[in-house]
Parts: structure tokens; sequence; C-alpha cells
């Protein structure tokens, strides 16, 4: 036979069909485990394109337990995170006629900065827009990007515009202003830098950028931000709310994730119109947002503690039979459709 004859021969032969589900089983595994990451927003991403591959991969996610489970999970935390955020930054809530609070933006951004993660990256650029915006309008509000720049969840592009904001705050000669000296009034930006070096977030290009010995300097002792939560009301929520988290039974995710959506809708009663800026509404929204800022953190745990679960969880199916199962019951789902 000639090769061109082979050639046709071999052409005709065709390959049996492959699928998500001809892989073995320990590759298909590790490839569900590879979709969740530590980005909430970047997993439920990666889970919606990945249930569009093909039928089989959409079951896969559908109706293996661990799957389900897991971004059962994620659904109702990104919910509460998404409550949350909008609590924290309504529209508005930065806008530099606010921006003379001692400690009010803080709060705002720190809330924020908690459960950022969760949100989708443009609204995450948004956030960073509006702190730096304030950097520039307001030098001395540099306390403003400490949450975002300390938060291991800010994206590097974005820390590294607000150190940038925070660097040049540093270096400026601000003179006497109100009596306070030049240190007094760089404090905030110094305080943001310490917590950048102590979080080994700035780059050997940025430390070289600071006047020599900055960073060896005193962090320094600003009220607004040591020991949160300041109030005792805050504090005395922080453990009564840990305490709780800490007793659930062996279902404790679940049980944690309906806790802390309940007490946000409780908390959400009580914080004060986003429009009030009477010094009264400012300081009940001060002592409100101290525990909005803890039902933040514990709702970024309690992903982390769902991820860790799914990744020792096995996101297979048990048996073949149970694969062949499911498939069987999607094409009588298909038969029936068509026949109606």
């Amino acid at each position: 036979m000639a090769d061109n004859e082979k050639e046709l021969a071999n052409k005709s032969v065709k390959e049996p069909k492959r699928s998500f589900h001809s892989l073995p089983p320990e590759v298909r595994s590790q490839i569900v485990k590879e979709l969740a990451t530590p980005d909430p927003n970047e997993t439920a991403r990666n889970f919606n394109s990945f249930r569009r591959v093909d039928k089989e991969a959409n079951i896969l996610v559908k109706e293996t337990p661990a799957s389900r489970r897991f971004l059962g999970r994620v659904m109702r935390l990104g919910q509460t995170a998404r409550d949350v955020f909008d609590a924290a930054i309504p529209k508005g809530a930065l806008h530099e006629e606010y921006a003379d609070q001692p400690g009010d933006t803080y709060s705002h951004v720190a809330v924020a900065a908690s459960v950022q993660r969760f949100r989708p990256p443009a609204e995450r650029a948004e956030l960073v827009g509006k702190v730096s915006h304030l950097s520039h309008e307001f030098g001395l509000r540099a306390e403003a990007s400490i949450p975002l720049i300390a938060s291991e969840h800010t994206d590097s592009e974005h820390r590294n515009r607000l150190i940038a904001d925070v660097i040049q705050s540093y270096n400026t000669d601000r003179g006497d202003h109100s009596g306070a000296t030049n240190d007094e009034l760089r404090a905030p930006a110094l305080y943001a830098l310490k917590e950048a070096h102590e979080n080994n977030h700035l780059s050997e290009h940025q430390k070289a950028e600071l006047p020599p010995g900055t960073l060896d300097r005193l962090k320094p002792d600003l009220w607004v931000f040591n020991s949160r939560p300041r109030h005792e009301e805050g504090r005395a929520f922080r453990d009564r709310l840990s305490e709780e988290l800490n007793a659930a039974p062996d279902g404790k995710i679940d049980q944690n994730i309906r806790k802390l959506s309940s007490e946000f809708e409780s908390l959400s009663r009580e914080l004060p119109d986003s429009e009030d800026h009477s010094v009264l509404a400012d300081t009940d929204r001060t002592e409100k947002f101290e525990k909005l800022e803890i039902i933040a953190k514990h709702v970024s745990k309690s992903y982390a503690d769902a991820l860790d679960r799914f990744r020792k969880d096995d996101p297979q199916r048990s048996s073949n039979e149970a694969r062949g199962q499911l498939i069987e019951n999607e094409r009588s789902r298909d038969r029936q459709d068509r026949g109606r």
C-alpha cells in the first residue's frame, strides 16, 4: 500500500470521543480543586466557566456533594460580604466633604478591606480610587489607606498605588499647620508605611524613595488605630461573637455562616443614616462600624475555612456507578424535554 493510501486509511479511523470524564479520577479531582482559590470572587468565576465546558462538567459541579456544598457556602458568604461592603461604602461615603472627620474614613475602609475579595475587580479598583483621591485632596488623611495597605487581600497593583500616595504624603514638608509640627502631620503616613513594612509590602524601590532611617523610626502611637476595637461595646461584641462561633458543633462552617448573616441583619438596623454626619451620628457610627469590621473579618475567615474543607474533601464522584447514574438522569431529563 502506498504511503498516501496508508495516510488516508489512518485518517479514516475515528478517535474515540474525549471528555472531561475520560480523564483518570485523580486528575479530575485535582482539576476541580484548582478551581477554588483564596479569592472567592475568582473562585465563583472559575466554577461558572468550568460548568459551561460541557454537560458532564456541569453535572459534576452541581451534583457532587463536596462541590455543591462548597459553592453553596461561597454564595451565602458572598451575599453577606456584599451587604457588609455596601453598608461600609454607600454612594458618596468617602466624599471629601467628610474627609476631615478623624477616624471616620478609616472605619469605612477597614470594613470594606476585610471583604473586598468577595467583590468584583471593578469595585475593588473603585474603592482604591476613592481612597487615593482623598490622599491627593487631603494629604492629612493618609490613615484611610492603612487598612488596604496592610490587608493581605489587597491586589498588589492597588497596594502599590496607595503606598505611592503615602510616600508622597510623607515626603511633603507641610510646615506649620494650626500649631502642629511636621512630624505630627506626617504621623498617619508613617504609621501606614510601618504597616506596609511589617507586612513585607514595601519594595526596595519604595524604600529607596524614603528619607534614610524612616523605617527605623518608632510606629506612631495613634489612638485612632491602636487597640481596635477601641470602644467597650465593640470589645464585648468581639468577645461574644468569637466565643459563639468557636462553640459551634461539627457543622460549624454552615452554622457560622448563618450566624454572621443574622448578626449583620441585626446590626444593619442600628446603623445611622449614611447622610447624617451630626456629632452624635458620627460617634454612633464609629462604634457600630467596629462591630461591622469584626463581622467582616469573620466572613473572610469563614471563607478560608470553607476553602480548606473543600480541598480536604474529594470533589469527585464516589464511584463510577454514581457517575453513570447522574449522566443517565441528565439524559432522561433531555428525553422528557424533547417529548413535551
